[in-house]
């Protein structure tokens, strides 16, 4: 009996020591693991690529104003919309 009574309080020791110890790990491991979340979310993904600009071949390109929304060919000439009407361009446009 007297053995017993030795026994409990180094048993009850170690109990509440793992206790402790498991209590500790998890409190870290969640803490590892909310600062790994906070870290991917607070920054953006993204990719910078280089574009080349390909124009189809008998295709060129001009730089526009944003009023210019399509273009007609007619007779020889383009015709470009704009809010009053058709701006003629090309070699024959008056």
């Amino acid at each position: 009996m007297k053995r017993t009574w030795r026994i409990a309080p180094i048993v009850v020791g170690l109990v509440l020591a793992a206790s402790t110890g498991f209590v500790l790990w998890e409190a870290r491991h969640a803490f590892q693991q909310s600062a790994a979340e906070v870290a991917a979310s607070s920054g953006f993904k993204f990719q910078a690529i280089s574009l080349e600009p390909a124009a189809p071949a008998g295709v060129e390109s001009f730089a526009a104003p944003a009023g210019f929304t399509d273009a007609v060919a007619f007779a020889g000439d383009l015709y470009l919309p704009v809010r009053l009407g058709f701006l003629p361009t090309g070699p024959t446009a008056r």
